[in-house]
Parts: C-alpha cells; sequence; structure tokens
C-alpha cells in the first residue's frame, strides 16, 4: 500500500482522510503490524486508482508448502528491502551496480561440503 501510494503522490494525510481511518491506522497498514480487512482493501483500492487483485499479484506463485519464495517477494515483504527499493529508481546505474555486488559479498553462503 505504502509503494502504491507514494507512486500516487499522496500523503499518509491524503490516505487517511480517502478511508475515514486515523493516520495511525494508515501507518499500521502500510507496516504490515495490522490486518487490512476486505472491504478496507477494497476502498484503498479505489483510492489509489488499482484494482483490489493488484495486492494480491505474486500469491499464487508463493508456495504452499513451505517452500523458497521468490527473491522478489521474499524482499517486498521485509521491511528492510522496501526501504532499500524505494530509493532504487533514482540511483545512478554505475551506483546500482556497487550495491549489487555489495550485497551478494554480504549474502549468506550455504556451507560448502
Amino acid at each position: 500500500m505504502r509503494g502504491l501510494r507514494k507512486q500516487r503522490s499522496l500523503t499518509q494525510t491524503e490516505l487517511t482522510n480517502a478511508l475515514s481511518v486515523t493516520f495511525q491506522q494508515v501507518q499500521k497498514y502500510e507496516r504490515g503490524a495490522n490486518r487490512v480487512s476486505a472491504s478496507m482493501m477494497v476502498r484503498a483500492a479505489r483510492c489509489l486508482e488499482v484494482a483490489p487483485a493488484y495486492f494480491f499479484e505474486g500469491v499464487d506463485s508463493l508456495p504452499s508448502d513451505g517452500g523458497p519464495v521468490s527473491p522478489f517477494l521474499a524482499m517486498a515483504a521485509d521491511r528492510a528491502g522496501l526501504e532499500l527499493a524505494e530509493p532504487w529508481p533514482s540511483i545512478p546505474f554505475e551506483k546500482r551496480r556497487v550495491l549489487v555486488d555489495l550485497a551478494k559479498s554480504v549474502q549468506a553462503k550455504p556451507p560448502a561440503g
């Protein structure tokens, strides 16, 4: 919800007013601290000018057996991942490469054997 709100250049206050909820509630929705009801999701979708299905894109690709999740979905589900993704479009290409190389250098490697 946060990413879409920012894409639409809406402030949290504007979304708060459009959804008729408290500012804190919008913050909790965006952080994933509170569950978003189906009716609230429909209202948010209208306000953000997307179909409600937008919020479920990729859900059918989640493994039901607890298997591995795609790196994109794992990053999107993590607060730090979202913080990293937010400035990405404004980072010059050559500096993106440095960040990718840094991420690869610090990633956990499976034990050899």
